[in-house]
């Protein structure tokens, strides 16, 4: 159904339709006339000026220049970021060719739920058309062959976080805190979390104590959609984010006196028993990067048990 030919004939599609912009800007237009012409120095550099500022088609022409090797050396990988630079933003050609990469584990890791993602937010966004029917056929497959049904609704929550059908939700606040006031205590504060799948939520993870300390839970971090994470100047309502983060996230580091706040869907639902502290300490109780044969904070209790239901 897909496959390095189907890769093939999205980068034709692209090349042809260009991600229906506009083409309003001067020096865009410019790129697309040296890329027709098989002028590739030139609409590299053309596209490379604007890919930079955050052009969508720039970004997207830069994804078929690099998959095709036109005036560069062939990179999948780097095909595959630009790709999803434009396909972030909405560039529809470039969401059907990323969705193309994912299934087939070209230029990125092979993942079947961004594979369908990425299809079916580009088949409801083309136009009626050869494309359009492309991406349908491509994001069926996936669905009624290779995606169990909990994989398919990882998927469909990631494509609503993406549409924007939970900006208008008022979050919900979970907290925990890391330990208390001291250098001693070495807990979550609960140490059991309830989570209810398809909520947003807004966990603010806080640590009050005099340590650094870990959140880390592999399992919850692949069961749950992350929308950002926020570094908080403090705690309350009052606080400011200082600095953000998106992506995928396998655990955090809270130094002492710190606050993150972590904006997340939950998807899998499960009882998980990972959550715990990683940090090494010696028998006086201080931390010792590098040194394995110490104790950690989960020695002393700082594990805990998350529920999603």
């Amino acid at each position: 159904m897909y496959g390095r030919d189907t890769i093939k004939w999205m980068i034709v599609a692209l090349v042809l339709v260009f991600g229906f912009g506009t083409f309003a800007r001067a020096d865009f237009q410019n790129g697309l006339n040296a890329h027709k012409q098989g002028d590739y120095a030139i609409a590299f550099r053309e596209f490379l000026a604007l890919a930079e500022t955050g052009h969508a088609d720039s970004q997207a022409g830069l994804g078929v220049m690099y998959a095709r090797g036109q005036g560069v050396v062939q990179d999948y990988a780097k095909a595959a970021k630009w790709y999803s630079k434009a396909a972030k933003q909405g560039n529809r050609i470039a969401q059907a060719s990323l969705g193309s990469f994912y299934a087939t584990g070209q230029g990125v890791p092979r993942d079947l739920v961004r594979a369908h993602m990425w299809f079916d937010r580009a088949a409801s966004a083309l136009p009626p058309g050869e494309l359009r029917d492309r991406a349908v056929n491509n994001r069926d497959y996936v669905v009624g062959k290779q995606l169990s049904p909990v994989e398919l609704y990882r998927s469909k929550i990631m494509v609503a976080v993406a549409r924007g059908e939970h900006s208008e939700q008022e979050p919900i606040q979970i907290r925990v805190d890391l330990g208390k006031k001291d250098r001693v205590t070495r807990r979550f504060f609960p140490d059991r979390l309830t989570f209810e799948a398809g909520k947003l939520y807004k966990f603010v993870i806080h640590n009050p104590s005099r340590s650094k300390h870990y959140f880390t839970s592999y399992v919850f971090s692949k069961s749950v959609y992350t929308r950002k994470v926020q570094v908080m100047n403090d705690v309350g309502p009052d606080a400011k984010a200082i600095a953000e983060i998106k992506g995928d996230v396998r655990e955090i580091e809270v130094l002492p006196g710190g606050t993150v706040e972590w904006w997340l869907v939950p998807i899998t639902k499960g009882t998980i028993t990972d959550l715990h502290c990683h940090i090494k300490e010696n028998r006086f109780g201080h931390a010792i990067p590098g040194q394995t044969e110490v104790t950690t904070h989960a020695h002393f209790g700082m594990t805990g048990v998350i529920v999603i239901k």
